[in-house]
């Protein structure tokens, strides 16, 4: 049994191990304040998925993003979940959950980004109605020093 809900603070240790599974480096203090920020935006949410034993196996981060060039849409920023449990429908859950909060706010449009790399991940999205509509490239510029 799994159960889908809002993460807390209190999952910063679970989230930062998690997050770490697909590279992203961040300690267990970082995840806490993120987390803390997120939770004072109605914009934005993260979910976790925890299993019978009330372990956090995977989390979902959505944020609504507003632009002067379309309707909003609500993003998927992260997603994952632990490789021993992937295949299992977490991720499933963990998405519809946020399709759930998604439409909850008047919104229809759902989108991601995903690594060319993640191969699997290309493929999870794409068995559950997620359809590649663009490619581009990602600049980025850092501005402290």
């Amino acid at each position: 049994m799994i159960d889908i809900r809002e993460a807390t603070e209190r999952d910063a240790e679970n989230i930062a191990l998690l997050s770490r599974e697909l590279g992203y480096e961040a300690s267990v203090e970082e995840t806490r304040q993120r987390i803390a920020s997120l939770h004072s935006r109605a914009e934005q949410c993260v979910f976790v998925a925890d299993d019978e034993d009330g372990v956090v196996v995977g989390w979902c981060h959505v944020a609504v993003v507003n632009s002067l060039v379309h309707d909003p849409f609500v993003e998927i920023r992260g997603l994952v979940v632990t490789e021993s449990k992937r295949g299992g429908g977490i991720g499933r859950l963990l998405v519809e959950k946020g399709e759930q909060w998604t439409r909850a706010r008047g919104i229809d449009d759902v989108r991601l980004r995903s690594n060319v790399v993640r191969d699997g991940a290309r493929h999870f999205y794409e068995s559950i109605g997620y359809r590649v509509t663009k490619t581009s490239n990602l600049f980025q510029k850092t501005l402290s020093s």
